[in-house]
């Protein structure tokens, strides 16, 4: 059975600074980890193409701006979806957020390259 909110998917995030070898690993929910990417600039458009990714192939690996990277990883891979069972849930999370506060809109020169792993 799929998970049907953004809430219910665990993720394990690995964040690497520049220059370091390997970073700390954390598990939170997914719902948690996108809030906190809203907060820090990044739009609903910006998720989209994060999460629906995530969610598909399991993990993805955003390049951070400041160097770095964030790894993030599907808890289970057995809870990979389907594309459009993916995008339900990016939907559903998006409309219980269209009425919360905005950060501020990141500055247009800030770019955000999303890295998705060849299927073995």
């Amino acid at each position: 059975m799929f998970p049907t909110s953004a809430a219910d998917i665990i993720l394990k995030v690995c964040v690497t600074p520049f220059g370091w070898p390997s970073g700390s690993e954390v598990c939170i929910p997914l719902a948690a980890r996108m809030d906190a990417l809203l907060a820090s600039g990044y739009e609903l458009d910006d998720l989209l193409g994060l999460v629906v990714p995530l969610l598909m192939e399991g993990k993805v690996r955003l390049d951070l701006d400041g160097g770095g990277t964030e790894r993030m990883e599907l808890d289970s891979q057995t809870l990979r979806l389907p594309r459009p069972a993916a995008i339900a849930i990016f939907e559903q999370y998006a409309a219980e957020r269209k009425d919360a506060p905005q950060a501020p809109r990141r500055r247009h020169s800030d770019t955000m390259l999303i890295s998705i792993p060849k299927r073995e």
